[in-house]
């Protein structure tokens, strides 16, 4: 391959439209570490790049008149992600099963000397029949005004408006759960794969997304200053979810399992061989392609982002000697907020009720003649019977507005400033941080949620919670 050899090509695989660019990993596997040789795997099965970014345009005008110092603007905001990637293009796994002696397997065999003679134990190689062009928008009108009212008033005043579009492919490739068409493959039981029309997207436009924004500064007296602010702010609309894809169907795999040779130490294939052609269609649309694996689901509700109220009320006085103090009450709350830990199966989670059957859960539903099939010709164990999509494993989702926060805090400073350059500052902070999660995701992979159906049961403080916070800092200048 480093020389420029088109080992796709050699190896038959460009007829499944695999790039030349790709070299087919070889995987080198046994019985134990002898037999296996714990070699690396070699090669790479992955090639491709994903252009990703944003669009901004934006434009704003000031305009002062009177007391009044006015902006008035608007903004539209374009994301794009576009996969140009060719995964999983060829793997070849070689076991000491290969070239040892039938019945001696655990003792015979080399996973290096099945290699040299070619003979896989298993092969896998991705079939892409479209490359997904993720797109967002977002547009946004704002207005705000700083208002001298007087001299001892200020009143800052401000109002945002957005408009998101939903997550979407460019050409509406998507497919996904629809939980509310029958299954035909489970006697009609609702829930299968759905592929959007052309135009089509799982979300609409959300108007509601207003945010407005009021702050207020009064000078008391020549000593004192009281302070106040109200603001709503929400998330950017991007897509956090790496393991989320709405492309069933568009893809496929052809792969060649272990073991379903003449006999178990048969190998599948060998690479001296052209690599079998891949004869299905795509994109596949039968809505029951996915029973009995995981399905991705699109939330419409979504696309009405995660949202924080924030909010500050306070006092400052001036004690004299150069020293001042404040105290202020600082608080904010989330709504609508991502729960990254039940992104990935959680919607299809067997409700605690039934915890109480302990290892029936494990049994076949045959057994069990007292607990009712969820169709009739259902066939599996009793938790899976008992899932909400029985006919489906995990439910995934690329986000989950529907969780909470909660932060409120005692926060007082003060501050002393001396003629010969000293200066001090010192604060101090009781407060308290609430949450259904510790993180908006994704990458969150060692926090669980505990019961998806109860939500309050998530709702502690966070890991980020400090009760008490103290500084003490000087400078000289």
């Amino acid at each position: 391959w480093l020389s420029g050899e088109d080992w796709v090509g050699l190896l038959g695989m460009n007829l499944s439209g695999i790039p030349g660019e790709t070299f087919p990993e070889a995987r080198f596997r046994g019985n134990n570490s002898n037999l296996s040789g714990s070699y690396r795997d070699w090669g790479s099965n992955a090639a491709g790049f994903a252009p990703n970014g944003s669009w901004i345009f934006s434009d704003d005008f000031s305009w002062l008149i009177n007391n009044h110092s006015i902006k008035i603007g608007g903004e539209y905001r374009h994301y794009f992600l576009d996969n140009n990637g060719a995964q999983n293009t060829g793997s070849y796994t070689f076991h000491n099963e290969n070239s040892g002696q039938p019945g001696f397997v655990d003792e015979t065999g080399f996973a290096f000397a099945s290699y040299i003679l070619g003979e896989a134990q298993s092969t896998s190689m991705g079939i892409f029949g479209m490359d997904p062009r993720d797109r967002s928008k977002n547009i946004a009108l704002y207005v705000q005004d700083d208002w001298k009212v007087s001299s001892t008033l200020t009143l800052n005043l401000g109002l945002r408006w957005d408009i998101p579009t939903p997550y979407y492919e460019k050409d509406s490739q998507m497919s996904g759960l629809d939980k509310s068409l029958p299954n035909t493959a489970a006697d009609g039981f609702l829930g299968a794969l759905a592929f959007l029309e052309p135009g089509q997207r799982y979300a609409s436009r959300y108007y509601g997304q207003i945010a407005p924004r009021v702050g207020v500064a009064w000078a008391v007296n020549d000593t004192t200053v009281v302070r106040a602010g109200y603001g709503i702010n929400f998330s950017p609309p991007i897509k956090d979810g790496w393991y989320t894809s709405y492309t069933a169907g568009f893809n496929g795999s052809n792969n060649q399992p272990s073991r379903t040779g003449e006999f178990r130490e048969a190998a599948v294939y060998n690479w001296d061989e052209p690599y079998p052609a891949y004869t299905a269609e795509l994109p596949n649309l039968d809505p029951t392609q996915l029973n009995g694996q995981g399905i991705s689901f699109y939330d419409p509700g979504t696309n009405r982002l995660p949202m924080v109220q924030n909010w500050n009320v306070g006092v400052q006085f001036d004690v004299g000697w150069d020293t001042k103090i404040e105290a202020n009450y600082v608080g904010n709350k989330g709504s609508r907020m991502n729960l990254p830990m039940y992104l990935n199966g959680a919607q299809n989670q067997v409700e605690l009720q039934y915890m109480s059957l302990g290892n029936t859960l494990l049994d076949d539903i045959e057994d069990h003649p007292e607990i009712p099939k969820p169709y009739p010709s259902f066939t599996g164990i009793v938790s899976q019977a008992l899932r909400p999509f029985p006919q489906f494993r995990g439910i995934n989702t690329h986000r989950m507005n529907a969780g909470w926060s909660r932060y409120d805090s005692l926060q007082i400073s003060f501050t002393k400033r001396s003629d010969f350059g000293l200066s001090f500052l010192g604060s101090y902070t009781y407060g308290k941080a609430r949450g259904t999660s510790d993180t908006s995701g994704p990458g969150n992979y060692y926090d669980y949620g505990q019961d998806f159906y109860n939500l309050d049961a998530d709702y502690s403080t966070t890991q980020f919670h400090y009760p008490m916070d103290l500084k003490f800092t000087w400078m000289y200048d």
